[in-house]
């Protein structure tokens, strides 16, 4: 390969990682099944990169995400295989986020890259959230997973799932005008509560990095989607974002939020009871429902857990169901043995994402967009979808190789 050839390839690799993680944020695709967008790029990268093996300080990582693969081979040896489509569809995001994760690490994206391709992701997604919810007709969708005819009438048993409604609730949702807007609020990335999520950590890269136009549209979309919860975490980021340009720059204000999110979850659980007394409890009341069927299909099998079908078989629901907390989903599907693992991996993205930040206002907004994405997480299903994994191992490769070369750097 000519000089010529190298310097070519180099930018094409670092444009196809770009628009991995701008899709990242935008969504998903119908071609006989539901594929993210942004896995075409990743895939497109590797070919570009002749599938080379990954650089040494990505090795850890992926071995990681896949040892849950080993997990699941355990549960099939001890007699739980997976039973189906229905089953195996939940694997795929950790199937992604390797392929994405051997992608990126091997490419050297700037910080400004960085920067614009998670704003105009989140931009991205937000007009096309305020184009459906104003332009197009009733009963719209983008997916087949997405449809939810007008006059459904939602259960907590029989779905959809409550990202649609915020809460699950049995009402019909043309009876209610909030809901029927929140109906509305539809991309190929999600409904309203979801789409709050990605909304916010787009806001956070926006805010820190002084992109401010760009931050008051987010959080508008934000406050748009009516996610009670998406409202409250974008303040909390607004805080942390005060924190930062008052000089408190360490990484213990972001990890501080998720710990106190994880707190507040234990309590809600153990003191449920009293939800009945706070106006407007009923969506926690589900989801502290939620929550108490995943421990329950936890302790069937908790040290490598169970396929999701098993599950369902085991709180009596159907696929709709999830728990809407990422560390009762990963302990039920993967065990305390793949909990242990995933918040390893977790940690690595986060702890890399510290370190680039005091050096970088851009990895500074991915820090405190990232604990919040976690936090959200623990009251919403986030974990283990297909735009929250690819987003986190895209990011993880990026600052990998960012701290490889800086590595290099100081050694010459």
């Amino acid at each position: 390969m000519t000089v010529l050839q190298i310097q070519n390839e180099v930018p094409s690799r670092n444009r196809l990682i770009f628009v991995a993680l701008l899709l990242s944020l935008v969504g998903d695709i119908w071609m006989g099944i539901t594929l993210p967008l942004a896995i075409f790029p990743v895939l497109a990268c590797l070919l570009a990169n002749r599938l080379r093996l990954p650089p040494i300080n990505a090795t850890p990582s992926l071995l990681l995400l896949s040892s849950l693969g080993v997990i699941v081979g355990i549960q099939v040896l001890s007699g739980a295989p997976p039973a189906g489509r229905s089953d195996l569809l939940v694997y795929l995001p950790i199937v992604y986020a390797v392929l994405a994760l051997w992608a990126a690490s091997a490419v050297d994206l700037e910080d400004a890259a960085v920067r614009n391709a998670l704003i105009y992701g989140g931009v991205s997604t937000a007009v096309v959230m305020f184009g459906t919810a104003f332009f197009a007709p009733q009963d719209f969708y983008f997916l087949p997973s997405q449809y939810i005819p007008s006059n459904t009438e939602i259960s907590l048993e029989t779905g959809p799932d409550i990202d649609a409604i915020d809460g699950g609730l049995e009402h019909s949702v043309a009876g209610a005008p909030f809901y029927e807007w929140k109906r509305r609020l539809i991309t190929p990335l999600g409904f309203s509560n979801y789409l709050s999520a990605f909304l916010m950590f787009s806001c956070m890269i926006a805010l820190f990095s002084r992109s401010y136009a760009a931050a008051i549209f987010l959080g508008c979309s934000v406050a748009a989607t009516g996610s009670r919860f998406g409202i409250a975490f974008l303040v909390v980021g607004f805080i942390c974002w005060l924190l930062y340009r008052r000089g408190l720059r360490s990484w213990v204000v972001p990890c501080s939020v998720v710990a106190a999110t994880f707190a507040g979850v234990v309590t809600l659980i153990a003191f449920a009871p009293s939800l009945r007394w706070i106006p407007d409890a009923a969506s926690l009341q589900v989801r502290v429902d939620y929550w108490r069927d995943a421990l329950v299909a936890w302790s069937n099998s908790p040290f490598i857990g169970m396929p999701r079908s098993y599950i369902m078989e085991a709180v009596r629901a159907t696929v709709f169901w999830n728990p809407h907390n990422a560390a009762l989903w990963i302990g039920t599907l993967f065990g305390a043995a793949g909990l242990i693992v995933y918040g390893a991996y977790l940690v690595t993205v986060c702890r890399l994402a510290a370190r680039l930040s005091l050096q970088s206002e851009v990895w500074a907004g991915v820090l405190v967009g990232l604990s919040l994405l976690i936090s959200m997480s623990m009251v919403e299903s986030i974990a283990v979808s297909p735009a929250f994994e690819i987003l986190m191992a895209l990011l993880l490769g990026v600052a990998l190789r960012r701290s490889r070369s800086e590595v290099v750097e100081n050694a010459a």
